[in-house]
């Protein structure tokens, strides 16, 4: 209903589905389907064209094995997006909110870090500058706790997020000798990774 709140549970599955009134437009009658796909248990919830207004919050149950953090992810065009990795009230389930369609919902565990390009460093003039690619297989890049570092000084770099590309060109000349540039990438679950040039202003 459009006009209340509810939810249901499938006792055998682990599966949840809540919402509050408001959670859609207009009543909606949808299925959920289970089903094993490459080693993942995939939840398909039922038409993908009916747009959400408040959404619809899933719960789906966590099999711990020791491996990554587990999250909750929806399947867009571009591949599973990460809805929450953060565990709920409920001991061994996991929740995200279905903001705007229905669609594929599973439980995935992210156990790698993500990967820095070819880092090109330069100091022309004394004034550093480099670029990379970055690129992470599941959860994605936290750009907001992802470091870039000259010296252990925090420097600023351009992001662009469509093309994971980075790039820095310094305005202030370093002093001459050795120069040490550290970037140290994390994703949205934890795994961190990081890449380390000594570079030489003369």
């Amino acid at each position: 209903p459009h006009d209340r709140g509810g939810e249901f549970t499938s006792v055998r599955d682990g599966f949840s589905v809540s919402y509050d009134s408001g959670a859609v437009f207009r009543p909606l009658h949808f299925t959920v389907k289970k089903e094993r796909e490459s080693g993942r248990t995939i939840y398909t919830l039922e038409p993908h064209d009916v747009l959400l207004n408040g959404g619809i919050r899933v719960s789906l149950p966590v099999v711990a094995d020791g491996n990554g953090t587990p999250g909750i992810y929806y399947r867009a065009n571009r591949g599973w997006v990460l809805l929450n990795a953060t565990p709920g009230s409920f001991p061994g389930k996991i929740s995200g909110m279905l903001t705007t369609m229905l669609g594929e919902v599973a439980v995935l565990t992210d156990d790698t870090a993500p990967t820095v390009g070819l880092l090109r460093v330069r100091a022309p003039g004394g004034k550093p500058s480099f670029s990379f690619r970055y690129h992470d297989d599941l959860s994605g890049v936290d750009l907001e706790k992802s470091v870039v570092t000259i010296d252990d000084a925090v420097i600023i770099p351009e992001i662009d997020g469509e093309h994971r590309r980075v790039k820095y060109t310094g305005t202030q000349r370093l002093k001459k000798g050795r120069h040490l540039l550290k970037v140290v990438m994390r994703d949205l679950v934890g795994n961190e990774s990081s890449v380390q040039r000594w570079f030489t202003v003369r």
